[in-house]
Order: C-alpha cells, then structure tokens, then sequence
C-alpha cells in the first residue's frame, strides 16, 4: 500500500553559516520535516530532485527566497505529492525563523558534506559541528513536548570518496557505518544526541543515490506510525 505525503518545503541553503529548510507532510498524519545543513550540503539539490525527479548538480548557493510548484513523485514504494517549496537563504537574518520550523517539526534533517570531513577539513567540521549544537539544542526542546521526533544527520558527496565510489551497495553500507565511528563524526553523531540521532550516509550525485537516501527516510519514518 503506498504512502501518499504531501510536502511543503522551506528550504535553506545560503551563506557559508547556513542550516537547511522545512517540509510538512500533510497526509502522513500531518508530518513536518524539517532539512537543514551548512551551504552546498545537497538540500537545493535534494529539494531539485523531489521538484523535476532528475539530479542538476549545480552547487550555488541560495540568494534570496524562492518559490517552487510542486509535483508527484514515485519514489519506490513512496507516492510523494510534493505540495510547494520556498527556497531561503541561510543568512543568520534567518535563524529565528529556522529555530521556529524546526520546533514544529515532526522529523529533522540536517545534511553535511561528508567528504569534507573525510579530507580532514578542520574548519568545515568545527562549522558542521557548532551548527549541529544549535540544531540539536532546538531539537531537544521540540523533544519535550512531541519524543516521537525523528532526527536524520546525513552525510552528503560520498560518491566523491574513493573507498565508497569502488565498492558495491553491501560494502558502502559498511563503509557508512565504518565512517560514522571515525573520531570527527562519531564526535558530531554524540553532539547530535547519540543514540536518539540516525546517522545515514550516500550520495545526491545521481537519481539512484537520491531515491536510496530519501526512501530510507521516508521508509523509516512511515515505519514508525
């Protein structure tokens, strides 16, 4: 039987102190998801792949608000009707508004480039990880009120690291594993909330690495009702 969503997004996905955007899915008992993450993590091309069902990797930051019509979606077992989309900048002008979205979400989001972390780029994931405090700070407190949120941390561009880029769908799901114990994200995974974190891994890079990540979400959310 699938799952029919209705999706309103606000997506952020601005300036290099930028988190992410905002979904509701109306018809899943009126769940809202929230997509976070710093500038160029994959939220515009994410939200690109919901609105056309194609992947346009074209990594520019978000300028100024934008709205999008939205469309249907097979995705899997999924039917997704995407309802709208805003697309934001992620100024700090913004902050109050995403601190807002996120205490009335019913699943967060935040995706990061993990290839970033991989290389070893220290000023990245101290930013990813100042970002995160904030997030989970904000997710604990929707916490109080509704403990059935959902919090998703995803690691973005792994079709770039070489270990996952050579490996078959069996071992890069070892890989995500093996990555989320190294020292900066098994850091980043404990500041999120530990255990009460998912911690996912993939690519946006092309259609199939787009379902795959989505439909685990979609698929372990609707899972959970």
């Amino acid at each position: 039987m699938p799952v029919f969503l209705v999706w309103g997004l606000w997506l952020v996905a601005g300036a290099v102190a930028g988190f992410g955007g905002y979904l509701v899915l109306a018809s899943l008992k009126g769940k809202r998801f929230v997509v976070l993450g710093p500038s160029l993590a994959g939220k515009t091309t994410l939200i690109g792949f919901l609105k056309t069902g194609e992947v346009t990797l074209q990594y520019e930051a978000t300028v100024r608000p934008a709205k999008l019509n939205g469309r249907k979606i097979k995705l899997q077992e999924h039917e997704l009707k995407i309802d709208s989309f805003d697309d934001v900048p992620g100024t700090k002008d913004f902050h109050s508004a995403w601190e807002k979205k996120v205490s009335a979400a019913d699943v967060v989001c935040y995706l990061f480039d993990g290839k970033r972390f991989v290389d070893g780029d220290t000023e990245y994931i101290d930013q990813v990880t100042a970002e995160m405090r904030h997030v989970s700070d904000w997710r604990r407190e929707r916490a109080i009120d509704h403990p059935a949120l959902r919090f998703f941390v995803i690691a973005t561009h792994l079709d770039q690291v070489t270990e996952y880029r050579a490996s078959d769908a069996a071992r890069r799901r070892q890989y995500i594993v093996s990555l989320w114990k190294t020292r900066p994200l098994a850091k980043l995974a404990l500041v999120a909330g530990g255990a009460k974190a998912r911690c996912l891994g993939g690519s946006l890079a092309d259609r199939e690495g787009s379902e795959a990540l989505m439909t685990q979400i979609i698929s372990e959310v609707a899972a959970a009702e």
